[in-house]
C-alpha cells in the first residue's frame, strides 16, 4: 500500500532567486512557479526575461517515493496552488555576489530532502542537487522525479507546445540529456543527467496531474506535443542511515539546441561532488565558500595572484584593483594605494599623486616648480605668478623670481631708499667718485669731482681748500668770481 506522508506542511513565503541571465519565481514549496506573481524559471533572451511556462497551471513537480520495510510511500511538492505531502521546513536564498542559490529543506515520513538549486550569477547552467537522509530506516527503493513543463512560446505566440528529445550526446548508447524546442522562437530547455546509470531521461503526457514518482518518461524524437520533460534517479541500494545520498543534474537553457548541447559538454565539472577540486572546501553552488571547485589553487586560503584573472583568496574583490579603490589597474596610478585614485582628492607634500593626473605632488600651485620647503625652488608655493621663472616687480614687497631680493634692482647690496640710484650699480652711499663723471656716485647730494659745499656758506664753491680770492673782495675776488662761472658753466655744459 502506498502511503502519503502525514506531515502537514509549513507555510513560507514566496521568493525570487535572481541572477543576471537566469531567475526563478518560487512558491511557497520550493517548486517553479508564483502564481501571485504569475512568473517562474526565467531565462534572459536578447535582453528580454523569457518564462518557460504560463502562469496559473501547474507545471513543476517535484515528487519521491521510497519503501520503508514493507511499506511504500510517496511525498511531492507542486506549484499546482502550491500543495505538498510533506513538510517544508526551511527556505533560504544563500546568494552570494557570484553565484544566486536558493535552498528549501523537506522532511517526510523516516527522511530528510534538501534541495539545492544554484547557478553562476552571470550564467545559464543551474545545478540542482538533493541531499537525501534516512532519518529512521534504510530508505529503500529510492525514487526522486524531478518534472517540468516548458512552454516559452506561450508568452509571445500563445503556443503551448514544445519539440521534446532524448540525447545521447556522448554516444555511449545511454540518454544523457533532455531538451524542450519552443517551435516558434528556438528557445531551448535541457536536462542533463550528472550520472546516467541511475538516470531516466523523457517527456510526460500527462503533466498536469503528476504527484507520481514512477511516472513514465518517454522519448518523443522531435514530437510536437504539450509534454513535460522529467529526469528520475534512483541511487542504487537506496539510502542507508549511515551516510546521506546526493543526487544531481543540471538545467540548461540556450537559444538553440546546439548551444544547450555546447553548455551540457562544458559544464560536466558542476556534476561532481561538493568539492571536486578536493581543496577541502566546499563548492559556492553547495551553500560553501570555494569561488572555484575546479581549481585547488582557488579557495578562501589561497594566495591572490594580482591581474591574472582569478579570484584565488575567494574574497570575491575585482583580480584588476589590488587597493579595492574602485579604479582598476591601467586606470589607477598606484593600484597598491587606495588613497591615489583617478578624480580622488590630492593631500600636497605627501608623495601621493592623490588624483592621479600625473603632476608633482610639491607643486601645489602648478607653476612648474616644486616647493622649496620640500627640495624645490618655488618660494611661495600658493602663487603661481611667484616661481624662479617669473619677472620680478620691484618694490611691491612679493619676491617673483625667488631670488631673495625685491628692494634692491641694480644688486649693489644699497636697498631703494637708501641707494640714490637703485638701476646704477655703481651709485650707492659710500661708493668712490670719479671726478668729472657728472655723477652723485657717494649719494651725499654732491658731485664727485668736487668736494662739497662749505659749512659756512651753503652757496659757496671751494676750489682745492681755496676760494682764491680775499676778504675785500678785489681783484682776488673778481679772479675768484671767474673761476666759479667758469666751473658753473662747464656742469651745465656736462
Amino acid at each position: 500500500m502506498l502511503l502519503l506522508s502525514l506531515v502537514l506542511p509549513l507555510a513560507h513565503a514566496d521568493q525570487l532567486v535572481a541572477g543576471d541571465a537566469l531567475r526563478v519565481y518560487y512558491d511557497s514549496v520550493g517548486t517553479w512557479n508564483d502564481q501571485s506573481v504569475g512568473a517562474g524559471f526565467q531565462a534572459k533572451h536578447d535582453g528580454a526575461w523569457v518564462d518557460w511556462a504560463y502562469a496559473g497551471y501547474p507545471w513543476q513537480v517535484l515528487s519521491v517515493e521510497y519503501a520503508i520495510g514493507d511499506e511504500t510511500y510517496a511525498d511531492y511538492a507542486s506549484s499546482n496552488t502550491a500543495a505538498a505531502s510533506f513538510s517544508v521546513d526551511a527556505e533560504s536564498d544563500l546568494s552570494t555576489e557570484g553565484y544566486a542559490l536558493s535552498e528549501y529543506v523537506y522532511s517526510g515520513t523516516g527522511h530528510r530532502l534538501t534541495q539545492a538549486q544554484a547557478w553562476a550569477a552571470d550564467g545559464r547552467v543551474m545545478r540542482v542537487s538533493y541531499a537525501v537522509e534516512a532519518t529512521r530506516a534504510a530508505l529503500n527503493d529510492y525514487r526522486l522525479t524531478f518534472v517540468v513543463d516548458p512552454d516559452p512560446d506561450a508568452a509571445t505566440t500563445g503556443v503551448y507546445t514544445t519539440l521534446n528529445d532524448t540525447l545521447d550526446t556522448d554516444g555511449d548508447g545511454a540518454y544523457d540529456l533532455a531538451v524542450s524546442v519552443s517551435p516558434s522562437q528556438g528557445y531551448t530547455l535541457g536536462f542533463g543527467a550528472c550520472d546516467p546509470d541511475i538516470s531516466e531521461l523523457g517527456h510526460v503526457a500527462d503533466w498536469s496531474t503528476t504527484t507520481d514518482a514512477d511516472v513514465l518518461l518517454a522519448d518523443d524524437s522531435d514530437a510536437d506535443a504539450d509534454h513535460a520533460m522529467g529526469i528520475r534517479m534512483t541511487p542504487a541500494g537506496g539510502v542507508g542511515t549511515d551516510a546521506g545520498t546526493e543526487l544531481v543534474f543540471l538545467v540548461l537553457v540556450g537559444d538553440t539546441v546546439a548551444e544547450v548541447e555546447a553548455a551540457w559538454a562544458a559544464s560536466a565539472s558542476l556534476c561532481d561532488g561538493c568539492d571536486a577540486d578536493d581543496d577541502g572546501y566546499t563548492s559556492a553552488l553547495c551553500g560553501g565558500d570555494d569561488c572555484d571547485d575546479t581549481s585547488a589553487a582557488a579557495n578562501p586560503d589561497g594566495v591572490e595572484t594580482w591581474y591574472d584573472g582569478v579570484d584565488g583568496d575567494c574574497d570575491g574583490a575585482d583580480d584588476y584593483d589590488q587597493d579595492a579603490d574602485g579604479s582598476p589597474y591601467g586606470t589607477d596610478c598606484d593600484d597598491t594605494d587606495a588613497s591615489a585614485v583617478p578624480g580622488g582628492a590630492d593631500a600636497w607634500y605627501d608623495g601621493v599623486d592623490g588624483n592621479c593626473d600625473g603632476a608633482s605632488d610639491y607643486d601645489a600651485d602648478a607653476d612648474g616648480y616644486d616647493a622649496d620647503t620640500y627640495g624645490g625652488a618655488d618660494c611661495d608655493d600658493t602663487d603661481p605668478t611667484v616661481n624662479p621663472g617669473a619677472t620680478e616687480v620691484w618694490y611691491d614687497d612679493v619676491d617673483q623670481d625667488c631670488d631673495g631680493n625685491d628692494a634692491d634692482q641694480d644688486g649693489d647690496t644699497y636697498p631703494f631708499g637708501e641707494d640714490c640710484d637703485d638701476e646704477d650699480a655703481a651709485v650707492y652711499p659710500g661708493a668712490g667718485g670719479v671726478a668729472g663723471d657728472g655723477l652723485d656716485s657717494d649719494c651725499d647730494g654732491s658731485d664727485d669731482d668736487v668736494s662739497g659745499a662749505t659749512g659756512e656758506d651753503p652757496d659757496g664753491i671751494v676750489v682745492n681748500g681755496d676760494c682764491g680770492c680775499d676778504a675785500g673782495g678785489g681783484a682776488g675776488g673778481v679772479a675768484g668770481a671767474l673761476v666759479a662761472a667758469a666751473l658753473l658753466l662747464r656742469r651745465r655744459r656736462g
